[in-house]
């Protein structure tokens, strides 16, 4: 369980971690901004011929640049940050705002830069920026609260988050609840993290990350039956996720049911196109194995 801004990943852990963020879409809770490989490279190359434009119709330096110039760094900028490439994304987002200094977007992703970065002073100071501009900016109250987490201000973070998941307005309010329920159920308020989750799948009824989170709460709770509902209503909404299905084998195995979890690894391994929990789907095959 991670907690995630935009979009981004999950992590195999049991915990939220406040140094983790997400590559997954709707998990994670980890700063990234997520786009297809092949999307990824067309809003870079389309990102990139728009400057070449710009540099190409004059020569005068110092100049300042267009709105669509700063839009189109703003793009590259985001689309550098989505592939990895911290340190560029961050260079090209800070040209772009020495043309436009109060552009609150920009703000905001050069503060979930700092944030991919460690830098976490200077991410809340960008993000604080963001929301001085515009101050129903609930994009950048819900990252800016993952920031506070990050930093251990934990009472700001579950402000922030509230803030931004009451904004009727916001899109991504599923996103601010789940982030609320995750900083509960790591103060172990498991029942406010609950209703945090049973938050976010009101507002996004299809939300997995909601219901996965759920069923490690339930477990906590030692709720076994609602935990094994959650999983399986995490699978049910994407079944092309393998850790909802290697949370739910281990689940069983707890109980006995060898063949019920063999089934869920084996299922696992087949939908983790890029190997990233073999390791965990392989422990719990040899566990099935020895025990069943």
């Amino acid at each position: 369980m991670v907690l995630r801004g935009d979009g981004g990943g999950i992590q195999n852990r049991e915990r939220p971690d406040p140094e983790a963020d997400e590559s997954r879409r709707g998990r994670d809770h980890r700063v990234p901004l997520e786009q297809g490989d092949m999307m990824k490279r067309t809003v870079v190359a389309f990102a990139f011929s728009l400057l070449l434009s710009g540099s190409l119709a004059g020569c005068v330096q110092d100049r300042v640049a267009t709105k669509p110039e700063v839009d189109a760094k703003h793009t590259l900028g985001k689309a550098l940050l989505a592939q990895g490439d911290k340190q560029a994304a961050l260079r090209t987002l800070l040209e772009a705002l020495e043309s436009d200094p109060e552009n609150e977007k920009l703000h905001d992703t050069i503060g979930i830069a700092y944030a991919d970065l460690g830098q976490m002073e200077k991410a809340e100071s960008h993000l604080r920026r963001a929301l001085q501009i515009k101050p129903d900016f609930s994009d950048a109250t819900n990252h800016l609260g993952l920031v506070y987490y990050r930093q251990g201000k934990v009472g700001q973070a579950i402000e922030m988050f509230t803030r931004a998941g009451d904004d009727f307005m916001y899109q991504r309010r599923f996103d601010a609840y789940n982030n609320l329920g995750n900083v509960y159920f790591f103060l172990g308020q498991h029942q406010k993290a609950l209703e945090a989750y049973r938050k976010s799948l009101q507002v996004f009824p299809q939300y997995t990350p909601a219901y996965e989170n759920m069923g490690m709460t339930y477990e906590a709770l030692r709720d076994w039956d609602s935990a094994i509902e959650a999983y399986r209503s995490s699978i049910q909404h994407d079944p092309n996720y393998p850790l909802s299905y290697l949370r739910l084998a281990n689940l069983f195995l707890k109980f006995k049911r060898y063949d019920d979890a063999r089934e869920l690894v084996l299922k696992a391994m087949e939908v983790d196109k890029n190997g990233e929990f073999k390791a965990d789907a392989k422990r719990l095959l040899d566990q099935c194995e020895r025990r069943g």
